[in-house]
């Protein structure tokens, strides 16, 4: 998925599965049990979007937590 602006969106329950996101945002969207499994690239600010019950696997879903601010280290 390149370039794609999902602002405002509905995306519950979407499928992403295997996914590679290249410059797409996400802004103020409904992610609820979206599923973002073996996904790369995508970055997803947990502050400006629901994503409750979403599904995210390691490494990736680090980066939820790089939006809050916080470092960090392997």
């Amino acid at each position: 998925i390149k370039e794609c602006d999902f602002i405002h969106s509905d995306l519950r329950e979407c499928d992403f599965h295997k996914s590679i996101f290249t410059d797409t945002h996400f802004n103020n969207c409904n992610m609820q049990k979206a599923r973002f499994t073996e996904c790369h690239g995508y970055s997803i600010n947990p502050m400006n979007n629901n994503i409750k019950k979403a599904v995210f696997d390691l490494p990736d879903a680090v980066t939820l937590i790089e939006h809050l601010g916080a470092i960090i280290r392997a």
